[in-house]
């Protein structure tokens, strides 16, 4: 019998799967996102008033499509182009100097 989307769904395990897969895909961009795409998806359904048989199949079918419809971040290839952890390593390197107390007022 098809329901409408139960509340608690995608359930913590559900999630999990999804985060797996997104990994198995090498999409960090994604798995970082996923409380966007669950959210995503419930809009999408119960704005729909859509019934399934099966939610986990169709949450299954969602984020494997999501690898397929939301393209990974472009790189640059601009040598320059910033990088956090390049940075982090200057500022290891070569620390801000202590700056000198300011005077107070004579």
């Amino acid at each position: 019998m098809k329901k409408l989307i139960p509340e608690e769904f995608p359930t913590l395990g559900d999630r999990i799967k999804a985060q797996d897969y997104l990994k198995s895909k090498s999409r960090p961009d994604l798995t970082a996102r996923i409380d966007d795409i669950v959210a995503e998806f419930r809009a999408h359904h119960e704005t729909r008033g859509n019934r399934f048989v099966s939610w986990t199949a169709a949450w299954k079918t969602w984020y494997v499509r999501v690898v397929r419809f939301i393209e990974p971040p472009k790189r640059s290839k601009d040598p320059r182009a910033y990088d956090p952890s390049k940075n982090d390593r200057i500022l290891q390197r070569y620390p801000a100097p202590a700056r000198p107390a300011k005077p107070g007022p004579i």
